[in-house]
C-alpha cells in the first residue's frame, strides 16, 4: 500500500532493505537500528557490516528494547519512510533553553536522495522514580497550555463529541467499535471517585484488551478511530496518577506509534478543495462530498501528528533527557489551521469559508505566514496548541491580542 496520495504521483527512490525482510519478500521500513519487523519478532535484523559500523558511529550504539509481547504488535507494516528530499524534518527535542521564540519547528535536511536514518528510541524513566512535571518554567511555558487542552479531551469528547484533532461531525453516520467503547471509557472516567477508581481502570482496561486483541483496521475511518481512541485511553491511563495504570500505559506507546503509522497509508496530504469555486450549492450533495471528504483527511492529518507530539511531549515531562529528532513529527507535510473550516456547521458555511480564503494550510511546521497574516478568527484550537509550544504561552497571548483577541488565553 502506498504511502500518501503524494507518494503515489511521486514514489521515493528505492532504499536497502534488511536480509531478514529481503528473505522473506516483505517490505522493509529500514528503520535504525532494527526494522520493525525484525525488532516485533526479535531477530537479527542485518543490512550489512558497512552500514552497521556507520549506523554505530552516528549513534553510539544506543540500543532500542524489545517490544513486550501481548501488545498487538505483530502487525506487519507494508510502509516505506518517505524520503527527506525536498522535505524537512520537525525536531522533537524543544529548545526550552531559548527565549527567542522561533518561527518554524522544522531544521532542514541536506538532499542527499535518502531517507534519514531515524535515531533509536529512549527508554523512559522509571514512573515510581520520576513525577510528571515540567523541568522549568521555560518547558512549562511551551507546553503547558498545549497539555491543558489534550487532557481535556476525554471530557470535550463526551460533550460536545470532538477533539482539536476530531472533528465533530467526523461520525455523524457511525462510529466504529473501537470508538465507541473509547467514547464510553471516558464518560465512566469522568465519574471517577476514590472509592469507584479501581471498577472504572478495570473497565477501562479491559477496553484496551479488547482494542489490542482486534484485527488490524482495515478501512480508513476504522484506522482513524483505532488511533483516535488509542489516544484517548493514553491520555487517560498516563496522566491520572496511578502509577500501575502509566505502567502499563507506557508499554502501549509503541502500539500507538504503530497505529499512526498505519492510518498515514490511508492520508492525503494534497487536498484540493478549488473544485469548491465552481460547485453550485444547488443541488447541494457534490459540494457535501467534498466537505465530507474533507472532515475525514483533516482529522486524520491532526490525529497523525498529534500521536507524536504527544508521545514527545510526555517524554519531556517523563525527565528523558537528550531527545533526538527521530523524524516523525515531519512526516506530516500537511494541515489546515482554520477556524472557519474546521467549525462550520453545514456545507454552506464550509464553502462560503474556503472562497473567502479563510485558512492557512501549515506545510511542514512552517508558521511564518500564518503568524504574519492571520486574525484571531483564522485560528481554531488546534492552531492555538501549536503556536503556544511554538512561541510560548506568553508570546501567542500577546500575538492573539495583536490579531484582533479581546482578551489574553488563560491556562
Amino acid at each position: 500500500m502506498s504511502f500518501s496520495a503524494k507518494e503515489r504521483k511521486n514514489p521515493p527512490p528505492r532504499r536497502k532493505a534488511c536480509a531478514a525482510c529481503i528473505k522473506a519478500k516483505r517490505r522493509c521500513d529500514a528503520a535504525m537500528p532494527a526494522c520493525f519487523r525484525c525488532e516485533q519478532r526479535g531477530i537479527t535484523c542485518d543490512y550489512g557490516s558497512a552500514l552497521r559500523r556507520s549506523t554505530a558511529k552516528a549513534n553510539g550504539a544506543l540500543s532500542q528494547p524489545t517490544p513486550p509481547s501481548g501488545l498487538g504488535l505483530d502487525w506487519d507494516p507494508t510502509i516505506v519512510l518517505p524520503t527527506v528530499a525536498n522535505n524537512v524534518l520537525l525536531p522533537t527535542s524543544f529548545d526550552f533553553q531559548s527565549q527567542a521564540p522561533e518561527l518554524s519547528f522544522t531544521m532542514p535536511i541536506e538532499d542527499r536522495g535518502e531517507a534519514p536514518k531515524l535515531a533509536p528510541e529512549l527508554t523512559l524513566a522509571a514512573p515510581s522514580s520520576r513525577k510528571l512535571e515540567f523541568s522549568s518554567d521555560i518547558a512549562r511555558n511551551r507546553l503547558g497550555y498545549a497539555l491543558e487542552l489534550i487532557l481535556s479531551a476525554p471530557k470535550t469528547m463526551v460533550s460536545e463529541m470532538q477533539t482539536p484533532w476530531c472533528h465533530p461531525l467526523l461520525y455523524k453516520y457511525g462510529m466504529p467499535r473501537s470508538m465507541q467503547d473509547a467514547f464510553s471509557s471516558c464518560a465512566l472516567y469522568l465519574s471517577k471517585n476514590p472509592i469507584n477508581s479501581p471498577i472504572i481502570f478495570s473497565s477501562i482496561d479491559g477496553r484496551v484488551a479488547d482494542l489490542i486483541a482486534a484485527p488490524p483496521p482495515t478501512t480508513f475511518l476504522d484506522s482513524l478511530a483505532h488511533t483516535q481512541a488509542l489516544i484517548l485511553y493514553q491520555i487517560i491511563r498516563l496522566y491520572d496518577g496511578d502509577i500501575k495504570a502509566r505502567i502499563s500505559a507506557e508499554l502501549l506507546i509503541p502500539l500507538m506509534e504503530r497505529s499512526a503509522f498505519h492510518l498515514l497509508s490511508f492520508i492525503n496530504f494534497e487536498d484540493d478543495l478549488s473544485c469548491l469555486a465552481d460547485l453550485p450549492l444547488y443541488p447541494i450533495q457534490p459540494a457535501q462530498d467534498v466537505w465530507e471528504s474533507w472532515i475525514l483527511q483533516e482529522s486524520a492529518r491532526r490525529t497523525f501528528i498529534l500521536t507524536f507530539y504527544f508521545v514527545r511531549s510526555y517524554r519531556v515531562l517523563s525527565g528523558v533527557q537528550d531527545l533526538l529528532c527521530d523524524g516523525k513529527l515531519g512526516l506530516c507535510h500537511s494541515w489546515i489551521m482554520s477556524l472557519p473550516l474546521w467549525g462550520a456547521s453545514s456545507t454552506v458555511e464550509f464553502v462560503e469559508a474556503w472562497k473567502n480564503d479563510m485558512y492557512f494550510v501549515i506545510e511542514n511546521g512552517q508558521f511564518g505566514k500564518a503568524l504574519t497574516e492571520a486574525k484571531i478568527g483564522h485560528v481554531d484550537t488546534f492552531g492555538r496548541l501549536w503556536i503556544s509550544s511554538l512561541l510560548g504561552l506568553e508570546e501567542m497571548q500577546g500575538w492573539l491580542v495583536s490579531r484582533g483577541a479581546l482578551q489574553p488565553v488563560v491556562v
